[in-house]
Formats: C-alpha cells, sequence, structure tokens
C-alpha cells in the first residue's frame, strides 16, 4: 500500500510539472500579416526587437542584435506603452524617456538594415511568425520617415496596419483662382502647404522654416484685411516676419511640436503686384522651405516658384476704305472694365499711347481675367476722331489658364518645381483693329445759278450806265 501511495504521489508531481510546463513546450502559433502604408518607391526595412520570455519577470527580452542599444531603456515600459499606441510612434506616447529612446531608434538604423530583413521594391508588407516588438525603418527618396515601432501579440493572426509618421520633404504654392494672371496694382493671395518634418526627439535644436521672396510684388502683412495665416500648428510654436523691402516673408516653426508630425501646414498671404510687371516679365514667387536638425548641420532645402504671367493687346488702326493701310498718329486710352462704366471727362485710363509709325501700339501688362476697353481721344491727320468705346476681346482661355508645372529638377542640393500659369493674349490672335474714316471735303458755297444772276446783274449795271452817259450826251446838245 505504501509502494501504491508513493508511485500515485509521484504521478501526480509529474502531472503538475507537466502542466505547469504546458505553455513553455508548447509552440508559438503566432502568424500576423503586418501592412505598411507608405508611398511608392518605398524600401522597408525591419526587425524584431522584442520577443517573448515566460522565464522573465516581465514576459519579455531584447534580441540579441539589440540588448545593447536599449540597455537603458525599461523593456516592459517599452512594450507598454507601445502596445496602447499601435500608430507605431514611441515618441508620441508618455514614455519619461522619449528623447533618450529616440535617439536609440536613430542609433540602430544600420542595424536593422544590415541585420534585419528588406522588402523587395513595390512590397509593403510582412509576415511576423513570433509576437514581440518590430522595428520598422523606412527609406524613400525625398521623404523623412520616423522609424516605426509595432507590437505583434503572442500566437495572434490577426492582420496589423500600420501607418507611420512621415513627411515630403517639398513644399508647394498655388495661387488663388481668378489670381493667375497678373497687372500692375493686382492683390493677389497665395497658399503655401508643407508637411511638417519628422524631427527626432535626439536632436536638440533644429530648425524649420518656410520663407517666400517675391519679384515685382510686396507682401501686404500689415494690411488688415489680408493677414498671414498659419493653420495646422498652434501659434505659439511659430514666428513671423518679413523684410524692410516687403518682399520676403519668412514663417519660422523652430519651435519645433513633435506631435504635429506628418500634418499638413497650410500658410495663406497676399502680396500687391509693382508696377513693372508684363508679358516678357512675370510676377515670379518662389517659396524655399528649408530643415536644419543641428545648428551647424547641413540644411536640407526644398523650393517651389509659381509664374503668373500677364498678357498684352496690339491695336491697329487702319483706313476703314483701305484696310491695308495702318494709320500712325491716332491716340487711345486703356480703361479697366466694361464698355458702359465709361464717362467721358470722368473715367480714369489706365495707360494712354499713340500708334506708331507702322499705324501700331501695345498695350502690354494687362489681367487675362479682366475686362478691359479703349477709347480713341485723337485721330490721324485727315481722319475723323471716333470716341465710342470698344471692348476688348477677351482671351479664349481667361478662365481655364494653361498650366504648366515642371518635373522636380535639382541644383546644388536643393529640389526645385515651377508651376507656370500662361494665357492668350487680348484680341483676335492678340490683335484688336480698329477702324477710321477720312474728313469729308469742304462743301461748295455756290452753283452756276448764281453765277448766272451775277454775271446778268453786271451786264444790267454795264446796260444802265451805257444808258445813263447817252442821256447825258443828248441833253448836252
Amino acid at each position: 500500500m505504501k509502494k501504491i501511495k508513493k508511485i500515485l504521489a509521484a504521478v501526480m508531481t509529474l502531472a503538475m510539472v507537466l502542466g505547469m510546463s504546458m505553455t513553455t513546450f508548447a509552440a508559438e502559433k503566432t502568424n500576423v500579416l503586418v501592412t505598411v502604408n507608405a508611398v511608392e518607391g518605398t524600401t522597408l526595412y525591419y526587425d524584431q526587437i522584442v520577443v517573448a520570455n515566460t522565464s522573465s519577470t516581465d514576459g519579455w527580452e531584447y534580441t540579441n542584435n539589440y540588448k545593447s542599444a536599449f540597455a537603458s531603456i525599461d523593456i516592459s515600459e517599452l512594450v507598454g506603452i507601445v502596445t496602447s499606441n499601435q500608430s507605431g510612434d514611441a515618441e508620441s506616447g508618455t514614455l519619461t524617456s522619449s528623447q533618450e529612446l529616440a535617439g536609440v531608434l536613430e542609433n540602430i538604423k544600420d542595424t536593422v538594415k544590415t541585420k534585419g530583413d528588406t522588402l523587395a521594391a513595390g512590397v509593403n508588407s510582412f509576415t511576423a511568425t513570433s509576437g514581440g516588438l518590430y522595428v520598422i525603418i523606412l527609406e524613400t527618396p525625398n521623404y523623412t520617415y520616423s522609424p516605426t515601432l509595432v507590437y505583434v501579440p503572442v500566437n495572434s493572426d490577426d492582420p496589423i496596419n500600420v501607418s507611420p509618421k512621415g513627411a515630403e520633404n517639398q513644399v508647394t504654392k498655388t495661387v488663388s483662382a481668378g489670381d493667375e494672371s497678373v497687372a500692375a496694382g493686382d492683390e493677389v493671395q497665395y497658399t503655401v502647404t508643407v508637411q511638417y518634418p519628422y524631427i527626432s526627439a535626439s536632436y536638440t535644436n533644429p530648425t524649420f522654416k518656410i520663407t517666400d521672396t517675391l519679384t515685382k510684388a510686396t507682401f501686404l502683412i500689415d494690411d488688415t484685411d489680408h493677414k498671414v495665416t498659419v493653420n495646422g500648428v498652434e501659434a505659439d510654436h511659430y514666428t513671423i516676419s518679413d523684410s524692410n523691402e516687403k518682399n520676403t516673408l519668412t514663417i519660422d516653426f523652430s519651435n519645433y511640436d513633435p506631435t504635429k508630425a506628418g500634418d499638413l501646414i497650410t500658410i495663406t498671404y497676399w502680396v500687391k503686384v509693382a508696377g513693372d510687371v508684363s508679358s516678357e516679365n512675370p510676377l515670379e514667387n518662389k517659396v524655399t522651405s528649408e530643415l536644419k536638425l543641428t545648428p551647424d548641420g547641413e540644411s536640407t532645402k526644398t523650393e517651389y516658384k509659381v509664374v503668373s504671367t500677364p498678357v498684352k493687346v496690339v491695336i491697329e488702326k487702319f483706313d476703314a476704305d483701305n484696310n491695308s493701310k495702318l494709320l500712325p498718329g491716332a491716340t487711345f486710352e486703356l480703361y479697366k472694365g466694361s464698355t458702359t462704366d465709361y464717362v467721358e471727362g470722368t473715367s480714369v485710363p489706365v495707360a494712354t499711347k499713340i500708334t506708331d509709325a507702322d499705324g501700331r501700339l501695345t498695350f502690354d501688362g494687362l489681367d487675362a481675367q479682366e475686362n478691359y476697353y479703349i477709347v480713341e481721344t485723337a485721330a490721324p491727320d485727315g481722319y475723323k476722331v471716333d470716341k465710342t468705346p470698344i471692348q476688348l476681346k477677351r482671351p479664349d482661355n481667361w478662365n481655364t489658364p494653361t498650366v504648366t508645372t515642371t518635373p522636380p529638377t535639382e541644383e546644388n542640393g536643393v529640389r526645385t518645381i515651377t508651376t507656370t500659369y500662361t494665357f492668350n493674349d487680348f484680341g483676335t490672335e492678340g490683335v484688336q483693329r480698329v477702324a477710321n474714316t477720312t474728313l469729308s471735303s469742304l462743301p461748295s458755297t455756290g452753283g452756276i445759278g448764281t453765277t448766272i444772276f451775277t454775271i446778268g446783274g453786271c451786264v444790267i449795271m454795264i446796260a444802265a450806265a451805257g444808258l445813263f452817259f447817252a442821256s447825258r450826251r443828248k441833253s448836252s446838245k
């Protein structure tokens, strides 16, 4: 009986040991498809930095490749924050060692690229067969992505989608609809957009700023109706300044807000066009983004240029009786608006010009999206002046400009894109023809009837004189 009791005790002990060891001996069945949302052309590197370890007090351990790199970061705290923040951005969590973690993630990039796995071009997903913590490194031309951490539960088969925080290294600029063509004095609205950059917390004095430089225009910064607006970042995270000449505007985001990384920033402002724009000398604006991670480091710059072109019209003055005969010396005034607006002696012209020796004149620097009319104020010699206002024929594409955007070019390390808005000229193929009629000949002041009466009168007077002298002779005899 005692032997039986000993055998039963041994069996029970063995059963308890086997029961307690069941989870240890059971094969892990993790099979999770991890999909990373990134732009086309991204190269993706990944590696596992934390694995499950049931023999440790917190249930996790760092893999051999990363033990030394993460030695100062508590593993349970790291796993906990990533578990509750599946976006993968560890820096936006509550880790007290956020800056230290950011530095570690930056420092292990090369290790991940050499020791981990690389996805083929065009592939953005991988299968995780072991639960734990993975780090993902993304590299895309002209993009900056944050190192991304993703938690994969043990024995899970639920797919995971990861959206790393990143930003394109390219500022863009657009002009408001209706402002694509310009003339002197126009007020034009521009919008600049840029993704707030990802800057690792390991960089303590980074700078990021947007600078816009004008040609042939000035910023309306002090105009209460045209304030500079910045959307996407709180006001205490940027400053606005301009040059004394009002042709340079700078928005400085050096007070960096890491929670905005990857968000779209929109900047809107107004400019006033100067008087020297023309079809050959358009309005050009260049906005530059500049990112510098350290005070002494190299700047990453991108530029975007917007070119708004004025248009012109050629006035041809010709003889109404001879279409090919062009007339010099005709004076025309140019007005903005419609002919119904014209009041002689009150309306103020935009410009006044006289047809040259070839019978032509050119009004340049016109806004293709406005209305204009002309009034003749002096005719060539021998011709009648016609002060009836004449509406200029609008360009066919006045409401739909031709938009040309160049592929990105790079010079001296600066990536530049240019968008140019162009229009057809006023008139028919750029020419507005105006006819003149000649002055009428002075009318005759008498006809043949008057001549006859005059001659008859003279004959009567001569006859009367003859009779008078003849009668005197008779009297004297």
